[in-house]
Parts: C-alpha cells; sequence; structure tokens
C-alpha cells in the first residue's frame, strides 16, 4: 500500500503545491489520476517513487520511505514519466541489462509481447517510432512485476489502435497484488479501465472515490433551460441546450461521460463528494 501522510511540498520556498496531503493507494485497483495542468499529477508520481522529498511529512511504500530509495522498494516499483530517454541499445540489450533489477520478472510474457506488438528484440531503440517506444517501455514495465507501476500521460503520441492494446495489455497485466495509478488529463480514453478515480486540483485533492459508486450515483441529461431545476450539480451550455449533471434517484444508472464529470467536480466538488459520502455513510 501507498501512504502519504500530511506531506507538504513546493518547488519555491513561498509557494505551496502541496499542504498536509494525506491519501492512500490500495493494491488490487487501476488508479485515474485526474487533473488540469499543472494542478499537481507528476507531482504527485514523483513522490511516490521517490524522485522527490516532502518538505513535510511522510510517503511510504509498504514499510520504506519512497525517497530514500531502497533498492528492496524500488524493485517493486516502476515509472513511466511523459518524457523518457531510451539508449542507443537494442531490445535485447535493454532487456538483458535492467531485468535482473527485478526479481519477479516474467521472461516468458515479455517476450510474447514483444512479439504480439510487432517488436524484435534486435531493433534499436533509437530508431523505433515514439509510439513503438512507448509500447517498449509499457510491456517492460508490466514484465517486471513491480506491484506498483506509475503512468504519466501513457496514450499521449498514440493512435486509436495503440491505445486499444495498451489498454488490453494493462487489464490482463493487472492482479489483486498490484496498483496501477494513471496520470491523465485525456479523460475519456481511460473511462472503461479506471476501479478509482482521484482528481486533483491546485494541489488538493477534490476526489476521490470508487468508480463504479460515481457511475451508480449521478447521470447526464440533456435540457432546453437550468432554470428553477435545484437539483442541478453542474451545466454546460451546448448546441440545442445544456448537459446537466444530476444525482440519480428514481432514474437508472447510465454511461457517466468522465470528461464532463472532471469538469463538474473542478467547478462543484462540494456538491459532489457530498452525495458520495453520504452514500457511503449508509452503505
Amino acid at each position: 500500500m501507498i501512504k502519504l501522510a500530511g506531506v507538504d511540498f513546493s518547488y519555491k520556498k513561498n509557494t505551496k503545491l502541496f499542504h498536509a496531503l494525506t491519501t492512500d493507494f490500495q493494491p488490487g485497483k487501476i488508479y485515474g489520476l485526474l487533473g488540469r495542468n499543472g494542478a499537481g499529477k507528476t507531482t504527485l508520481l514523483k513522490l511516490i517513487c521517490g524522485l522527490l522529498k516532502p518538505n513535510f511529512g511522510t510517503c511510504h511504500l509498504q514499510e520504506y520511505v519512497t525517497h530514500q530509495r531502497n533498492p528492496l522498494f524500488l524493485k517493486d516499483l516502476y515509472f513511466i514519466p511523459e518524457s523518457f530517454f531510451l539508449p542507443s541499445i537494442t531490445i535485447r540489450q535493454f532487456y538483458q541489462r535492467f531485468y535482473p533489477f527485478y526479481p519477479n520478472f516474467k521472461i516468458d510474457f515479455f517476450h510474447s509481447k514483444i512479439e504480439q506488438f510487432q517488436l524484435k528484440m534486435d531493433q534499436n531503440l533509437k530508431t523505433l517510432s515514439y509510439g513503438e517506444k512507448k509500447r517498449f517501455l509499457l510491456i517492460f514495465a508490466v514484465s517486471t512485476q513491480a506491484k506498483v507501476i506509475l503512468f504519466d500521460e501513457p496514450s499521449n503520441g498514440l493512435d486509436l489502435i495503440a491505445q486499444s492494446e495498451i489498454h488490453k495489455l494493462l487489464i490482463e497485466a493487472m492482479s489483486e497484488e498490484r496498483t496501477f495509478i494513471i496520470s491523465t488529463h485525456h479523460v475519456k480514453e481511460f473511462e472503461n479501465l479506471f476501479d478509482q478515480l482521484m482528481i486533483i486540483d491546485q494541489g488538493k485533492i477534490l476526489l476521490n472515490h470508487d468508480l463504479s459508486a460515481i457511475q451508480q450515483q449521478f447521470f447526464i441529461e440533456l435540457t432546453t433551460t437550468i432554470e428553477n431545476q435545484e437539483d442541478i450539480l453542474f451545466s454546460q451550455k451546448n448546441p440545442g441546450g445544456y448537459h446537466v449533471l444530476k444525482n440519480i434517484t428514481n432514474q437508472q444508472p447510465a454511461q457517466l461521460e468522465l470528461d464532463f464529470f472532471f469538469q463538474a467536480v473542478i467547478n462543484n466538488p462540494q456538491g459532489i463528494n457530498r452525495f458520495l459520502n453520504k452514500k457511503e455513510q449508509n452503505s
């Protein structure tokens, strides 16, 4: 389990990005870490993997303090940043050089996925396209069997077919012992993948709830007017009327568009959390 307790962090002396941040990430879940650009998503990932040290407070993965970068901790963590560097070596050389750092590395799985994704062990990493490089890194990451894998904008630069392939790979590699955290602002691309939704803005966690509970609690409808409708939690004007977010009462649960829900949370976090917290208390 990943646990942050009372974390303060700032890049500049007098400007705190996080203040008293406390949260945790449980195994067996794929987390969607959502937020606008500059909200603190990448910083949170770097705190979790120990590339940044809190100014105050603690960040643990199991019993390990993450910024101490203990090798016993690192063998159970893999981080794929949005921007990355790959050396001018072949896939085979990369694999032979780095897989020994991960004692549980699934060799057969790695080779089968390299073949499935139409990569070749003797290809030089520098000659791969951006999408191929991302595919390779994702294959290597899940093959490590690391308990925690952090993905920062994994779909950037990938076409729709590649995105679908990556989704299938993550679902296949997921297990009850693993935690995947996917940071993205491309919400719609991942809405069928997440188990838990965490939305942050300006260094604060606005929402952290099970996605199925969210989908059972809210629905979106199109209406021509928003006047005299006190049950509207968020509205957005569109051609032909308004899309509005409401709490489900008698309506049957419907597909909830996460990009619209994300905008609703940014604009009305208190109203949305009120319904979710009330449901948790009653369950």
